[in-house]
């Protein structure tokens, strides 16, 4: 008996291939891709007592960071290292936030719900006060400024809140944020407009958007977190715990190499 071969013509037999290496591309593409996560790279034991706010400065080659014990702010170096103080004395100070439109500081005082705006040597430019309600030791925790210069600051919890202020530091809407058991601080990505939240109780890091609500969680191993603050051009994320004062740098794996 003679066996007989079909011969596929050249043009099907090439397309044919075609096909299957965009399949085999596809399908190495998508398993390569990876959820987003975080890596430790390093820690620095700090100086400063109960550090309770972080915050980079404009060319992320230093920090401002809230000593709770003393109630000051430090100019530190990315060591750690105490390298000035400012003039401001609070009272229950929490979150700080560098405003890169016009080189100052911000600050919140979680009892008194008041919003500071600082000069960069830690003179009062302005105060605040909000009509934020709730009670005494679950106030409020942080504060950002959107590209806009629009006002944000962290409810700590009863309720957890995202709240933006308007031109007169009234509420202008509040958004509940129901995935953490408080609110410790927060730092924002004007890059992707992402909000970078840290939560003591519930030892995590979250990423959340208005509109798009949580978008990535990160577990960490203890709690007393207190300040968090990120550097986006390196995917960056630098946080600091209130017992152990010591601070934590992190990076940000959002897609595959």
């Amino acid at each position: 008996m003679t066996l007989s071969f079909i011969k596929l013509p050249i043009i099907t037999f090439t397309f044919f291939i075609f096909i299957t290496l965009i399949i085999s591309c596809n399908s190495n593409t998508e398993s390569k891709a990876i959820e987003p996560k975080i890596i430790l790279l390093t820690t620095y034991p700090l100086e400063i007592k109960q550090p309770s706010g972080i915050t980079f400065n404009h060319n992320y080659s230093m920090f401002w960071i809230i000593d709770g014990n003393e109630q000051r702010i430090y100019k530190v170096d990315l060591n750690g290292n105490k390298l000035s103080r400012l003039a401001y004395k609070g009272e229950d100070l929490e979150g700080i936030f560098y405003s890169r439109s016009d080189s100052t500081l911000w600050v919140v005082e979680e009892e008194t719900r008041e919003v500071i705006h600082l000069d960069l040597n830690g003179f009062v430019i302005s105060r605040h006060n909000t009509n934020i309600s709730g009670t005494t030791n679950n106030g409020l925790e942080g504060i950002v400024l959107d590209e806009s210069n629009n006002i944000y600051v962290l409810n700590e919890k009863d309720p957890s809140q995202v709240i933006a202020l308007d031109e007169n530091f009234n509420i202008s809407h509040q958004f509940g944020l129901p995935f953490a058991d408080d609110l410790s601080d927060m730092d924002y990505n004007p890059i992707t407009k992402n909000f970078f939240i840290v939560s003591d109780e519930s030892k995590a890091i979250y990423i959340w958007k208005p509109g798009d609500g949580l978008l990535s969680q990160f577990s960490l191993p203890f709690t007393k977190t207190e300040g968090i603050t990120i550097n986006p051009t390196e995917n960056k994320i630098v946080i600091v715990n209130d017992s152990l004062d010591t601070m934590y740098e992190y990076e940000l794996i959002t897609n595959a190499e």
